[in-house]
């Protein structure tokens, strides 16, 4: 008999994920199937067939180069399996996703989450009440439009403050490893009684528990509904604009009413005609919170020889 204690203990690893048994830490068959029994969690396909056509469950695969057989020693047939998301670890068709559909866990209360008492330019108050009215009233998308140097960073913090403090939970997006491990620092400074972990290939981080998640896009390949503030930075950047999966992944990891705000230096042509449509609301920070106009690069022409060729 599983008791109470061990219940929200697996409520709090597994709430707003979307994992293989493997993936859950001293889970057994029969603890599988007492949760199962008792409606906590549910099992789902970890890659569907539609029209002949695979789906990967998991990490949102659709691509059909990128499916193959495998022999599987369990079920002693052929299996197909994802080959998109086998850096992640292996997934066969046999086997199930684990969703919790159990009570939802809660983190500790905080009255001022942020203890950052720093100040913020004017550009940058105007961009950070932005996304704070944003989250307060469920708008689903914000982007921030901010040069290189605008200090994009602290223009999130009253909003985190205020989603942590309403028992939100917030996750910081990148598809780089270097800027989670960049931010991990500043973040628990910022935010020193708050629960933060930092997900990225190898990172020590493996509770995933944490009220405020600092993440590579490619990590919320695990989630599905755990996040009522998404923060994606960088959306302009390699590889999240060149696979077609992340910006899925990131979707999934969102609750149906969570707001979504993305950052950037250089919005895509796409987000700039969304932009001068009125289809994505956009606010523009032009100058560095110092005051000074970002750097200019100027092309000089070569007199070289070897530029003629």
């Amino acid at each position: 008999m599983i008791k109470r204690r061990q219940t929200m203990n697996f409520a709090q690893f597994l709430s707003g994920k979307l994992l293989l048994p493997h993936e859950i830490p001293l889970s057994t068959p029969p603890t599988i199937a007492y949760l199962l029994k008792n409606n906590q969690i549910a099992e789902l396909p970890s890659i569907t067939q539609h029209h002949k056509r695979y789906q990967c469950q998991r990490c949102c695969n659709n691509n059909q180069q990128l499916f193959a057989n495998l022999p599987c020693a369990r079920c002693q047939t052929e299996h197909v399996y994802c080959r998109h998301c086998i850096a992640t670890g292996r997934v066969l068709a046999c086997e199930k996703l684990i969703r919790w559909q159990g009570e939802k866990p809660r983190w500790t209360s905080q009255e001022t989450p942020c203890s950052w008492d720093g100040s913020l330019t004017k550009h940058q108050q105007h961009a950070a009440e932005a996304i704070q009215e944003a989250l307060k009233t469920n708008q689903q998308e914000l982007l921030i439009w901010a040069v290189c140097g605008a200090g994009k960073t602290e223009m999130l913090f009253p909003a985190i403050n205020f989603a942590i403090k309403e028992n939100k939970r917030v996750c910081l997006a990148t598809p780089r490893a270097d800027v989670v491990r960049e931010l991990l620092p500043r973040m628990k400074q910022a935010f020193p009684q708050t629960e933060i972990e930092a997900l990225y290939a190898d990172s020590p981080d493996r509770t995933e528990i944490g009220q405020l998640i600092l993440s590579t896009t490619h990590q919320l390949i695990r989630y599905q509904q755990a996040f009522d503030l998404m923060i994606i930075d960088e959306i302009d950047a390699f590889p999240f604009h060149h696979d077609p999966t992340l910006p899925l992944l990131a979707n999934r990891a969102c609750q149906k009413h969570a707001t979504r705000i993305y950052l950037t230096a250089t919005p895509r042509p796409v987000q700039q005609k969304k932009i001068a449509r009125k289809k994505l609301p956009a606010i523009f920070v032009p100058i560095r919170y110092h005051g000074h106009p970002p750097c200019r690069f100027h092309r000089k022409k070569s007199n070289s020889i070897y530029a003629k060729n």
